[in-house]
């Protein structure tokens, strides 16, 4: 078990609820956090690094072959949470989760604004970089660097509210081995850059923005 991952960047401790194992050598070589229903990392509220950001990105690689995933086509918050700032009620929360078909998802309220992957069943086992963007009004989803985008968003700074690493509204099973946080406008190019070098190392080395908080095993 590990009770606590911290940034690279600012220090921010994510302090550990339930078991997760971290695991060398998984994903490319990379190590990983385990996660099974009930395991989760939770940043506190104080030290939520998007509070009252307007414009932000979170990007995080991921792998589940779980048959136990949550959700359907509803809202991002009835899914298997994999990094979340949800706040059921009325808030302006964000969060990535992945459905029981495998798609994901990314949304931002109030109200609750809901963009969905193309692709579905990325419950097989391999890895997959989500990347949420927020700016202006329009919310995207790359999802392996395929783009899905909603307009018409609330465009609003953001609340502080905790942000869970392995659950939301419902917990997710499975694996994650990176997460980053930006705050500003990450562009379509930004994130496929980004997108390309996760999936090829799990590890952002040259990126062109550069990450407020990046968890890192």
């Amino acid at each position: 078990m590990i009770s606590t991952w911290v940034d690279r960047e600012q220090g921010i401790i994510a302090s550990a609820s339930g078991t997760p194992q971290l695991l060398e050598s998984r994903l490319n070589g990379q190590p990983v956090l385990t996660f099974d229903s009930g395991d989760f990392f939770r940043v506190a509220v104080e030290d939520n690094p998007l509070d009252n950001a307007e414009s932000f990105a979170v990007a995080v690689v991921f792998a589940t072959s779980s048959d136990n995933l949550f959700g359907t086509d509803g809202n991002w918050f009835f899914n298997s949470g994999i990094v979340d700032a949800n706040a059921f009620g009325l808030a302006k929360d964000w969060g990535i989760s992945i459905s029981r078909e495998g798609r994901l998802a990314a949304g931002v309220g109030t109200p609750a604004t809901t963009v969905y992957s193309s692709a579905n069943r990325l419950n097989d086992g391999q890895a997959h970089v989500a990347i949420l963007t927020q700016s202006d009004g329009e919310i995207a989803l790359y999802a392996d660097g395929e783009k899905s985008h909603q307009s018409g968003a609330n465009a609003d700074a953001r609340d502080a509210r905790v942000i869970k690493f392995g659950s939301g509204g419902s917990p997710f099973d499975g694996w994650i081995s990176d997460i980053q946080l930006f705050r500003g406008r990450m562009d379509e190019d930004q994130a496929g850059e980004l997108s390309t070098t996760l999936l090829n190392r799990f590890l952002a080395s040259a990126i062109i923005l550069r990450a407020e908080v990046s968890f890192r095993l």
